[in-house]
């Protein structure tokens, strides 16, 4: 995904409202797309990448390598579907786990006879749920 955007900052920008930073597990992964983000709001455009300034050199060198790495994806369309994709996975684990939290704590209040919180619970799911692509 963070290769994706480096590779192309039209998509980048365009994507960045549907990308959580919070949501990349790789803390390399979120230093980097919010220095990019950042370079990006300063009017930064083709070449950005090259221009990147991270304060641990290896953070640097990481991303040189991404750049060299002859799998990035070659136009701005094919980077567009990819970082879709990527998003979307990222999107659908978090639904997960928020479902397995919200399943964890409606057990406890079933067990507790917290008809009320139960409800409630009941009720964020349902939003979750529905919140979901393909689902109803």
């Amino acid at each position: 995904l963070v290769k994706a955007l480096l590779a192309h900052p039209a998509v980048a920008a365009e994507l960045r409202g549907a990308l959580d930073l919070g949501e990349l597990e790789s803390e390399q992964c979120r230093t980097v797309a919010a220095t990019a983000f950042a370079l990006l709001d300063r009017g930064a455009g083709e070449g950005f990448a090259g221009k990147l300034e991270f304060a641990d050199e290896r953070l640097g060198r990481l991303v040189t390598g991404w750049l060299a790495d002859p799998g990035l994806p070659a136009d701005a369309a094919e980077a567009r579907r990819a970082a879709l994709d990527c998003i979307e996975r990222l999107h659908e684990r978090r639904r997960r786990r928020e479902s397995l939290a919200l399943q964890e704590l409606l057990r406890r209040a079933q067990e507790a006879g917290e008809h009320e919180t139960v409800r409630e619970l009941l009720a964020q799911k349902q939003s979750l749920c529905v919140r979901a692509p393909g689902k109803a």
